[in-house]
């Protein structure tokens, strides 16, 4: 029922994964968890395909849109194309996911294993979702991608600096999770 929808609005930016941790706090669901970003980009019919696709798998505990599955519809400009698949590719060398697209701002879940999940989160950045699927691996929770519709012609949000910043917590990942999560 949508006229159960509550906003939230933080009057300073602490960043994504704050937002996501605060809205898990306060969130009643009993059956799932989503997440979108709020910019747009990403077509909002995408959570009905994500719980279409996760009711009918005991098995899944989380699915996430992604630019990378063969039914998505992915509108991007070269840079923003450039600038995902650098960032992929340092995820890869340094963490063994089965994922290479883990910034898609779309995941679905459990409600019980999301707010679990989300509550282990520590960062605040961008690099958040690479830490949320640690931290799925780490607790043997299964995921899988899910197609998504996407149009990134709109400017991005981010800026050098974020992009400096989300390499350096991919390392501060790394170091911190290493024996937690036998990375």
């Amino acid at each position: 029922d949508w006229r159960q929808l509550n906003v939230l609005i933080n009057e300073t930016n602490y960043g994504k994964g704050f937002s996501i941790r605060r809205g898990a706090d306060l969130a009643r669901a009993t059956n799932f968890l989503c997440f979108i970003d709020g910019d747009n980009d990403i077509n909002p019919e995408g959570v009905i395909e994500a719980i279409n696709v996760i009711s009918g798998k005991d098995n899944i505990e989380f699915v996430y849109g992604s630019k990378l599955h063969s039914d998505s519809i992915v509108f991007s400009p070269v840079h923003r194309k450039s600038k995902s698949w650098l960032f992929a590719k340092i995820v890869a060398t340094l963490f063994d996911l089965k994922t290479l697209d883990t910034q898609t701002g779309l995941k679905l879940g459990r409600s019980r294993a999301m707010k679990k999940m989300i509550a282990q989160t520590k960062l605040s950045g961008f690099a958040f979702d690479v830490e949320l699927f640690c931290i799925a691996e780490s607790m043997g929770y299964s995921y899988v991608p899910i197609p998504i519709q996407l149009n990134l012609a709109s400017q991005s949000s981010v800026n050098l600096r974020q992009s400096l910043t989300a390499v350096i917590d991919l390392f501060r990942i790394r170091h911190q999770l290493k024996d937690r999560y036998d990375l």
